[in-house]
């Protein structure tokens, strides 16, 4: 039985919380095309929320999220979120990013509703994934403010193929403000 039909058959048939769904896309030296999907159903708890700096930033302006350059950086279990004192992407240790995706692309902001297109990040190869976390990208580790961190979607533990992330498309999106 996998998680998701475990979950069902407890009760639990749906969750107040932005879904998110990775797709691992990997093509095994023998050509055939292997799609790993998992979504929200499949969760497991995590600390998950905006930063408090990610929260200021957004309040007072210094934020422009349909403008300023956003990526997502796939992080490992090895990183403990600490949503009040980290500030940016210095404070998560360098081995404990798998990987980091390329600005996202089509951002909106309605009231207090932020969303962006889907993101693929290509090639990804290391340990399970266990953390979203939205960024600012200053150009430089130290300088990339930490927006929010998203740790509620099933295990994902690369293999070189590409991820794609689906952020949800019903009322919450990536997050509400």
């Amino acid at each position: 039985m996998n998680r998701r039909d475990f979950l069902r058959a407890i009760g639990i048939t749906s969750l107040s919380l932005p879904l998110i769904s990775l797709k691992a896309l990997s093509i095994p030296r023998g050509g055939e095309k292997n799609l790993f999907e998992c979504s929200l159903s499949d969760v497991r708890e995590h600390p998950h929320g905006l930063y408090k700096i990610g929260r200021e930033a957004f309040l007072d302006g210094s934020i422009d999220w349909e403008k300023d350059k956003v990526r997502v950086a796939l992080v490992n279990g090895g990183y403990s979120p600490d949503l009040i004192h980290h500030k940016t992407l210095g404070d998560i240790p360098r081995k404990q990013v798998i990987a980091v995706s390329k600005p996202l692309s089509g951002k909106t902001q309605i009231d207090r509703t932020l969303d962006a297109e889907n993101v693929w990040v290509s090639s990804v190869y290391g340990d399970q994934i266990d953390y979203l976390i939205l960024f600012k990208d200053g150009g430089r580790r130290s300088r990339s403010n930490l927006l929010a961190c998203v740790g509620e979607f099933p295990p994902v533990v690369p293999n070189g193929g590409d991820i794609q992330i689906t952020w949800d498309n019903g009322f919450d999106k990536i997050c509400n403000l």
